[in-house]
């Protein structure tokens, strides 16, 4: 019996001899060994498993991922209506059921050219090794139509505010996934106006660009009442779309968030640039200020992200006691130009009597005589201090009040075919001391 079994063991070790298997007694490795100097797990190691454990409650989690996704054109496009529909596989590859979100996108798609064209959609709760298809849609987008036709490469995403504990988040993503809205396909209006900012901001006779800072000394404000300084201010606006707008809208400035003035009533032709005057109150310190155009959104755009700009505005000093209260005149022509002038005083001050001055220049002439029409009327305006120049007298002007005067000869005049351009100057002889000595002039122009 003992030759048997000293046989079997001797057989077994030639065998394990020839595999390569190295034979060890049962008793030799402790269960908490990993290497065969029975030294155990490193700190290293253990701390690695410490946190796989800590970021894996009970070793099982889901892991969500997209098999494939694909872009499909809704039938129409319209306004607040689906332009096209996204669509994704989602599997849970991890060893644990995802939870049901459907309050939030887990299943989003974004076009990649940085516009921020795109959706999401929640899911339902995924089993392990399950696949649930979710298919979403992409609305027409309202800011810039125009942004629409051609192609676009959407690229989606799971789970992109970890709303979903998984395994895994770097294989969250899929795509980009390419379409395109032929041109045609969707309602894009023809002609919209577009409303925007160009020049930057003058406040107190010092101009700064969108996003520039302005530097003034509240002793220089117009008027300081309640702690506060104000300032003239003034901003260009334009009409950079195909259209003109409508129905009239309001600009906001604000300070700090909190509204200081506004302007209503206001429009825009096609193509046309106006400058609007205000006389905000400012704080002494740092500031911001911020301007919004069609601040109710009234008028539909072309582009509707291009209406709100800021500058930084430092006061030094105090805006306590009184200031000197001054005038400021400034010229008002209308546009086409109809022979109508207009003088506003729009400081804080009475302005004494003034003289407005009116120059005619034709665009592109190089001919022989003059070059815009003339009256026997236009003696009437002859002024010696201002040669070939129309000249206005201007009567004294309360704060707040303006004067306007429609030429007489206007209607007489017999135009030729070209472009003429206006330029009225308010207090064309210096004559009144202002809180804005750089805002007196005005354009205009007439085409035939």
């Amino acid at each position: 019996m003992k030759t048997r079994k000293l046989l079997r063991i001797l057989t077994a070790v030639s065998i394990a001899s020839i595999m390569g298997i190295t034979m060890m007694p049962a008793d030799a490795r402790t269960p908490h060994d990993t290497t065969l100097d029975k030294k155990g797990p490193s700190t290293k190691s253990r701390s690695k498993m410490k946190r796989r454990l800590i970021r894996r409650p009970g070793g099982k989690l889901p892991n969500l991922v997209v098999k494939k996704a694909k872009m499909t054109l809704a039938r129409t496009c319209k306004p607040y209506r689906p332009v096209l529909y996204a669509t994704a596989w989602v599997k849970n590859i991890g060893n644990a059921t995802s939870p049901a979100k459907l309050s939030v996108g887990i299943v989003g798609a974004k076009d990649t050219d940085g516009s921020g064209w795109g959706n999401g959609k929640g899911t339902p709760a995924i089993a392990p090794g399950q696949m649930v298809k979710v298919t979403f849609p992409i609305y027409y987008l309202i800011a810039n139509p125009g942004h629409m036709p051609g192609t676009h490469a959407f690229k989606f995403r799971l789970n992109s505010g970890k709303w979903i504990t998984e395994s895994n988040y770097s294989d969250n993503f899929f795509g980009p996934v390419s379409i395109t809205v032929p041109r045609g396909h969707c309602k894009v209006p023809g002609k919209l106006a577009d409303i925007t900012s160009k020049k930057g901001i003058t406040i107190g006779g010092k101009h700064a660009p969108w996003g520039g800072i302005i530097k003034l000394k509240a002793s220089d404000a117009n008027i300081i009442s309640g702690g506060k300084c104000s300032f003239l201010t003034s901003y260009d606006m334009l009409n950079q779309g195909t259209a003109a707008t409508s129905p009239l809208f309001k600009n906001r400035l604000r300070r700090n968030s909190v509204v200081n003035a506004i302007n209503s009533g206001l429009s825009l032709n096609a193509g046309e640039v106006k400058n609007i005057t205000t006389h905000p109150y400012y704080v002494s310190g740092w500031q911001s200020v911020q301007l919004s155009l069609d601040d109710n959104n009234v008028v539909t755009e072309s582009l509707e992200t291009n209406n709100k700009f800021s500058i930084r505005l430092h006061i030094k000093g105090r805006c306590a006691g009184n200031a000197q209260r001054k005038p400021d005149l400034v010229a008002v022509l209308t546009n086409p130009m109809t022979g109508k002038i207009m003088v506003k005083n729009i400081g804080a001050g009475n302005a004494d009597p003034s003289k407005l001055t009116l120059s005619c220049d034709r665009l592109g002439y190089t001919g022989p005589g003059p070059e815009c029409p003339e009256s026997p009327g236009l003696a009437a305006y002859d002024d010696a201090a201002f040669p070939d120049k129309v000249v206005v007298s201007v009567p004294a002007l309360a704060a707040g009040t303006s004067y306007s005067h429609t030429l007489s000869f206007w209607r007489s005049l017999r135009w030729k075919k070209g472009k003429y351009v206006f330029k009225a100057f308010a207090d064309a002889g210096l004559a009144v001391s202002e809180s804005n000595e750089g805002n007196n002039t005005a354009t205009s122009t007439l085409s035939k």
